[in-house]
């Protein structure tokens, strides 16, 4: 996962301030924020400060991760196929752009979503997905040899690119694996954490898509069923083999069809 050593929330509510830990991650997000700016994708960049390894970009909401735990927010089956759906849509936006992120969990999906007097998030009317952190990122159109040497050696990623072939498919696989897994999360079927898909724990894996059997009902936290439409996609994209995952374009029109 990305290593952050401090994230906070500036004078301006609209902004934040993360400080990276080192140059190479640094450069990676300033590349990626940079690329990707104006895309709807990631947060704009307001300022940074190469010396410190400081950003400062545009406030991108409330991660998956902090609505479910701190907000304690249990997800309907209907919110739920719209954020995976956003979700999807905000990941094929990116691979359009060649970017694969390499780091997508409920800790780098961010949602801006409308608020009620009391502070709940309205999560059945418009929202924004965005993601953030993006220090393992790297262009997905480049040559593998490019890709190693712009991450930093030794990472959990690197060994997992070796291992594989091509950076390409690689990245989009992995991005479409961590996308799926955070929408599992929502639903309450993996409360341990997202296994990183570099070393792909068969032991999680197996036990995300056996909690996912399409042979029985599946239900949110909320109590109520998913659609079947929706454990299907979701059963797709969590398989041990990238190489038979969808694509997130695809991933997201299945979801569109499924709606």
């Amino acid at each position: 996962m990305n290593k952050l050593i401090e994230t906070r929330t500036s004078g301006d509510l609209n902004v934040s301030v993360t400080r990276l830990p080192d140059m190479p991650t640094f450069e990676a997000e300033l590349r990626a924020l940079r690329g990707l700016s104006g895309k709807g994708i990631a947060p704009e960049v307001i300022s940074f400060d190469a010396r410190t390894h400081t950003l400062t970009i545009a406030d991108a909401g409330v991660t998956l991760h902090a609505l479910r735990t701190e907000h304690g927010v249990s997800f309907s089956p209907y919110q739920i196929h719209r954020l995976a759906s956003g979700i999807f849509e905000c990941l094929t936006k990116l691979h359009a752009e060649s970017f694969c992120h390499s780091d997508v969990s409920a800790n780098t999906i961010c949602v801006q979503a409308q608020t009620g007097e009391d502070g709940s998030f309205d999560l059945d009317k418009d929202f924004k997905v965005q993601l953030v952190h993006f220090g393992m990122s790297f262009k997905c159109d480049q040559p593998l040899k490019e890709s190693l040497q712009q991450k930093e050696g030794g990472s959990q990623a690197d060994r997992g690119l070796v291992f594989l072939d091509g950076a390409q498919h690689y990245g989009q696989a992995a991005d479409v694996f961590g996308a799926a897994a955070s929408v599992v999360h929502m639903i309450g079927l993996w409360p341990e954490g997202i296994p990183v898909t570099a070393d792909s724990p068969a032991g999680q894996i197996r036990m995300a898509r056996e909690n996912l059997e399409l042979k029985r009902p599946v239900k949110a936290s909320s109590g109520e069923t998913i659609s079947q439409d929706l454990q299907v996609v979701l059963y797709s994209t969590l398989n041990p083999d990238p190489k038979e995952r969808p694509s997130s374009k695809t991933s997201y029109h299945l979801l569109g069809l499924a709606a």
